[in-house]
């Protein structure tokens, strides 16, 4: 490779294969991907070296993204966002498709229905045409085993590219509404624990001790309160239903477990 140099080529010629390969290792704790040909022990031979560790925990090309892309995606994995691996071609079809500039999703958040789309059911809430685009975006979110998208986690995941650098507060609060089941403003304990699996980190058992401490009247459900909105809220207010925001979860998680990076 040119930018190895002639002349570290020249000084290792003697060292054969395993010397290109140690200058290589070094080379690549920079560059990442690194292609060397030694010329004088085995002619054409090639060597594709691994990426960083970085990239391996990622799952992702580090020549295709930027820092920041890495960055991002690091964070929505540690989180549980859905599709956080594909993070920036989510993105990019979004940008494509005109829903980053109308952020159509957050008009979407509280909407009812049923929570899984098929394609053209996809495209019709979005309010978008069924082009290249579209179907490949629902192609990223689509399940499998059933062969449709679960909407939840779509909303979720735009919501996380719109707040990517807000407070994770929104985020939740978000997520309250995303994962609301029964459109009443509050989730139960299922909700709470996919919703915490996928904006939070939390393994299951940790949801469920988290839920049991914030619904401390045992009602089996809890809403979300921003006190900066409202400082006083009772009990009354919400409905007999007790009341989680950002001070009383992170009292209640900080000692827990979250999901590791890769």
């Amino acid at each position: 490779m040119q930018s190895l140099g002639a002349r570290s080529h020249r000084e290792l010629g003697s060292c054969g294969l395993w010397g290109h390969f140690l200058l290589a290792q070094i080379y690549q704790a920079f560059t990442g991907l690194v292609e060397i040909v030694d010329r004088r022990s085995r002619p054409g031979v090639v060597i594709h070296l691994a990426p960083p560790r970085g990239h391996v925990a990622l799952g992702v090309p580090v020549l295709d993204y930027s820092y920041d892309d890495c960055r991002l995606i690091a964070r929505a994995k540690q989180l549980g966002v859905p599709a956080a691996q594909r993070l920036v071609e989510v993105a990019r079809l979004r940008h494509a498709l005109g829903l980053e500039a109308s952020q159509q999703e957050l008009q979407l958040v509280s909407l009812g229905g049923s929570r899984w789309l098929d394609r053209g059911e996809f495209a019709r809430r979005l309010c978008v045409e069924e082009t290249e685009n579209a179907n490949r975006l629902y192609e990223i979110f689509v399940q499998k085993q059933c062969n449709l998208l679960y909407w939840p986690d779509y909303l979720l995941c735009a919501v996380f590219l719109m707040m990517q650098h807000a407070p994770l507060a929104h985020l939740l609060s978000y997520a309250f509404k995303i994962y609301d089941s029964s459109s009443t403003g509050r989730v139960s304990a299922a909700d709470f624990e996919e919703m915490s699996s996928r904006c939070l980190g939390l393994y299951q058992e940790d949801a469920h001790r988290t839920f049991r401490h914030v619904d401390i009247h045992e009602t089996g459900y809890i809403a979300y309160a921003n006190r900066k909105a409202d400082e006083h809220a009772s009990h009354e207010k919400a409905g007999y239903t007790a009341t989680m925001d950002t001070r009383n979860f992170k009292e209640v998680t900080s000692p827990m477990r979250c999901r590791p990076l890769g």
